[in-house]
């Protein structure tokens, strides 16, 4: 969502980091929460994790189209959901512009070790691992949730969801799924939050 108020949650600004280098975009924020006393839960880390190569805070996604007959999709400044399999030690981001996987084998120090986009895709909304942590649902919120997106005249691979394999700790695309059936233009439809249902042998 947008950046809490500074008179709501002392240390918040939604300036761009041009203006200010302790803006709360761009980052993620790592939360203990004791599990005995919950109420003393505190921030114990606010990773950039969008930073480039060069430590550029606003390294990813720039926002806009990705050229003619691709989508338009949001600036990567913040996440809609990241999930974590701490099991593996991975989680993986839906994040505006980017899908991205994170090194989470120490929690409280997350580091970004893949990233891709999506010319098809508009809104990275969820990310979902298989039972084995070797694959990620990502899906694509195009519309909103408030439009009709499975029209007969739209692209199969836009509001979708896109399945990754995690190769070499790197995500590499496999595959779309969309709805097969084409809807009206008064439906709504839109690959909103994304579940691989495992089946022996197979996801």
């Amino acid at each position: 969502s947008s950046v809490r108020p500074v008179a709501e949650l002392l240390g918040c600004s939604g300036l761009p980091p041009q203006q200010d280098p302790n803006t709360a975009y761009f980052r993620i924020e790592v939360i203990k929460v004791p599990v005995a006393a919950p109420q003393n839960a505190t921030i114990v880390n606010t990773p950039r994790i969008f930073a480039d190569t060069a430590g550029n805070i606003a390294g990813l996604w720039r926002g806009g189209s990705h050229g003619e007959g691709t989508q338009e999709s949001a600036r990567t400044d913040q996440c809609h959901d990241i999930t974590a399999f701490p099991e593996v030690g991975l989680a993986a981001g839906a994040c505006a512009g980017n899908g991205i996987l994170l090194d989470i084998s120490d929690p409280a120090n997350p580091k970004r070790i893949a990233e891709v986009s999506d010319p098809n895709f508009a809104y990275w909304h969820s990310a979902t691992f298989n039972n084995g942590g070797t694959k990620v649902l990502f899906t694509d919120e195009w519309g909103g949730g408030m439009a009709p997106r499975c029209q007969a005249k739209d692209k199969r691979e836009w509001g979708a969801d896109a399945i990754f394999d995690i190769v070499d700790r790197k995500l590499q695309l496999a595959s779309y799924y969309k709805l097969p059936a084409a809807q009206g233009p008064t439906e709504n439809c839109v690959a909103h939050n994304g579940s691989l249902i495992p089946v022996p042998g197979r996801d």
